[in-house]
């Protein structure tokens, strides 16, 4: 049943997927049956997962196919060319450099730099040397791949084999993490082979430096990787500063990802709860309400931090991270589904997070975009902002509840 559902995946994106010439999203027959492929087979791989039949199998036939949800991965050929050609994709954007590929990439990120560490550009370059896009884009699903194998390697270590299930075999992965081929599948198997190899020092210290050198945001989940490690914590944290430092010596490539990082909040969205929250009361006093939401949402998230990190040092650091991770990307600035895929994985390997917390967030976030990528929040913005703010508030009012009532 799962690999019926990856091939209803597949004909979706062949249909009306996030394709090289981007199909018209008017009712033509195409996009109609695209459509119709991606519902049939989001319904399928849903059933077929959660009755246990999540297997590799679902995942084959989106390897063969264009990429569903998204069209990030037609920007990490560009940067990756930009590269090759000794520009510096954290000051130019692939239309500013010239790229010949910029008609693929979607045109709010066409003159954007890039956010991303100096792994993934260099891993990006490696794509681009094919000489073709259809090469770059080959090696960048090989990429993918290798995120999930890793992923899939390293995740028994923290939660048994049953974590398989809730956090590899999953839509999430298979539509986000194959078929997207987004950096955060690699960066998520860094980060939990960083976890699970605890009792190895060195070896967590190279792999949460690889997990930061494909996006910064893994850092969360440095705190977490020395508790396990205990006190031989230098010996991981001095590996990865030494690690990081020298990919990013040798790529040629400065701390420019810092500065590029201010452009991925220019979206208003209502997937990320703070923004939600700003554009809800932004539609009535001004959007200057969004920025003193999403300040808000930071020092949210700094007081999480604080609390993550003395549950990780009472034994509880698996659980720890994995929270933290998901509060990051929930009450960022802008929050793609593709974010969750680590946070997820993480959580799925602990016992102490009920089934449900794993299962629903992924099958939202799995088809939260249309195959062709346009998001589902971008096009519903009033209704969803006030639909997550009321959510949001019931779900505070009944939290404090009983502490007020005690």
């Amino acid at each position: 049943m799962g690999l019926g559902g990856g091939v209803l995946l597949a004909a979706s994106a062949w249909l009306a997927g996030a394709l090289l010439q981007p199909v018209p999203t008017q009712l033509t027959w195409r996009f109609v049956l695209g459509l119709a492929a991606w519902v049939a087979g989001a319904v399928v791989v849903s059933v077929a997962w959660r009755r246990g039949g999540g297997t590799p199998l679902m995942f084959l036939p989106l390897i063969f196919s264009p990429p569903l949800g998204s069209r990030d991965v037609y920007a990490y050929t560009c940067q990756g060319w930009l590269w090759l050609h000794d520009m510096d994709p954290y000051r130019v954007g692939a239309a500013t450099g010239g790229c010949p590929w910029t008609a693929s990439v979607p045109q709010i990120w066409q003159d954007t730099p890039a956010p991303y560490g100096p792994l993934a550009i260099a891993l990006s370059g490696l794509a681009a040397a094919t000489g073709s896009q259809i090469g770059a884009l080959i090696v960048l699903r090989g990429l993918a791949l290798a995120g999930v194998a890793i992923l899939a390697w390293q995740l028994p270590k923290l939660g048994g084999r049953g974590a398989l299930l809730l956090g590899v075999f999953t839509p999430l992965v298979a539509v986000h993490g194959i078929s997207g081929a987004h950096n955060d599948m690699l960066m998520a198997g860094c980060i939990v082979a960083a976890l699970a190899s605890a009792k190895t020092p060195i070896r967590a210290g190279l792999w949460i430096a690889a997990a930061m050198a494909i996006k910064i945001t893994a850092i969360v989940a440095l705190p977490f990787v020395l508790i396990l490690i205990g006190r031989r914590w230098w010996t991981a944290l001095g590996t990865a500063v030494v690690a990081f430092a020298t990919v990013s010596f040798a790529t040629g490539l400065d701390l420019g990802w810092i500065a590029a990082l201010r452009n991925t909040g220019e979206l208003v969205q209502w997937s990320s709860l703070p923004t939600a929250v700003g554009m809800a009361f932004g539609y009535i006093v001004g959007p200057q309400a969004v920025t003193v939401a999403r300040v808000i949402g930071l020092i949210v998230l700094a007081a999480l931090a604080v609390y993550a990190v003395h549950k990780a040092r009472q034994g509880h650091a698996i659980v720890a991270c994995g929270g933290l991770l998901a509060a990051t990307a929930l009450l960022g600035p802008v929050f793609y589904p593709w974010y969750a895929i680590a946070a997820l994985a993480i959580l799925a390997a602990s016992t102490a997070v009920p089934p449900k917390w794993i299962v629903i967030p992924t099958l939202v976030c799995a088809f939260l975009t249309l195959p062709n990528g346009h998001g589902i929040p971008a096009m519903t913005k009033a209704p969803g902002a006030y639909a997550v703010t009321i959510l949001l508030a019931i779900w505070v009012f009944r939290t404090l509840r009983p502490a007020r009532g005690a």
